[in-house]
């Protein structure tokens, strides 16, 4: 007589249960990109994306990072570390304590920065990631200032410096889609030049003499491009921003068209270079398309997490790239 033993399945963490590992997402987008149909080009510069964020990640693990204990004791306490509900180790893992006053604010900041690794009763795990860190560019948030306000501890030297890499040049220029167009814009006219400098956006741009006879307000900005360019580029960010904003009568940014079968050319070469494009769209002043004339009765509210939610995907009139995920109780729904 023969037993059958049961195998009890191996629990899954949440990062395992939502999206998978990182490793796992970065060699799904480069098995995308193993597609006969995708030119040589396209695939080296995703195992060059792979390669770099795969060494930014490394940075914060050290030579014991597989180790099953980790010894935190030389991490520098602040003084009002009790009131304090976040604890940020240098290998990039962040632990929040879900019985703090300020966990409700932490633990909505953290999921906006960060993944999911774990999230039991009492203490929660998360941990950074160049990808997290790009959507809290993408939404602006200001991840190392915030991260100070709520860490119990100082943080370690390797996290702001991996902040600070992964977040340097995200958000710098935009892919936006303006009448049924595409525009790659930026505040910098130095992050425009440095893009034009790759042959193959250089070859996606469409020159001006081909344009038309229309002429709105991202041509305007393009037709000043290159005389700003040739201005002084040694001036700080900060600088620039200055000038920009006492300049009330001047263009606030620079653009240029690409042409549409060019655009996911476009994306993978700016990746290539470390400056992934945000993507919009700006619906408002999307004339080719008729609006619905309608209203919320006045008696609709829309609840907290739905406003949140539109919050993070609308701003500024325009839409923001993104997947949007709306499963059973999402709050689709008005009531």
């Amino acid at each position: 007589m023969s037993t059958s033993s049961t195998r009890v399945p191996k629990k899954r963490t949440l990062a395992e249960d939502y999206g998978g590992g990182v490793d796992e997402d970065l060699q799904a987008y480069v098995d995308d990109d193993n597609d006969p149909t995708q030119s040589s080009d396209a695939v080296m510069a995703s195992n060059k994306l792979s390669q770099r964020i795969q060494k930014r990640l490394t940075t914060l693990e050290s030579d014991s990072g597989n180790s099953q204990y980790q010894d935190f004791s030389s991490l520098k306490m602040k003084n009002d570390h009790a009131s304090r509900p976040v604890w940020v180790c240098p290998n990039g893992r962040i632990f929040l304590e879900a019985f703090s006053p300020l966990y409700k604010q932490a633990y909505d900041f953290l999921v906006a920065i960060s993944e999911p690794v774990s999230r039991p009763e009492f203490l929660h795990e998360y941990k950074l990631t160049p990808y997290s860190l790009y959507a809290a560019v993408s939404v602006s948030i200001e991840t190392e200032s915030i991260v100070k306000r709520l860490s119990k501890n100082h943080l370690p030297l390797v996290i702001v410096q991996f902040i600070k890499e992964c977040t340097a040049s995200y958000g710098k220029a935009k892919l936006v889609l303006h009448h049924n167009e595409y525009y790659v814009e930026s505040l910098y006219p130095k992050v425009l030049k440095r893009l034009l400098e790759e042959e193959s956006i250089r070859l996606a741009r469409v020159k001006e003499d081909i344009l038309g006879a229309e002429i709105s307000a991202e041509d305007q900005a393009n037709k000043q491009y290159e005389q700003l360019l040739m201005e002084d580029y040694d001036q700080t960010e900060d600088q620039q921003r200055a000038k920009a904003a006492a300049a009330a009568t001047t263009v606030q940014t620079v653009s240029f068209r690409i042409r549409k079968t060019h655009v996911e050319q476009v994306k993978r070469a700016c990746l290539d270079i470390d400056f992934p494009l945000m993507e919009e769209y700006d619906f408002r002043n999307d004339k080719s398309i008729p609006d619905i004339d309608m209203d919320l009765k006045p008696t609709t509210r829309i609840r907290e997490y739905q406003e949140k939610s539109l919050s993070k995907m609308f701003g500024n009139g325009r839409a923001r790239s993104g997947i949007i995920v709306l499963p059973c109780g999402a709050g689709k729904t008005l009531t």
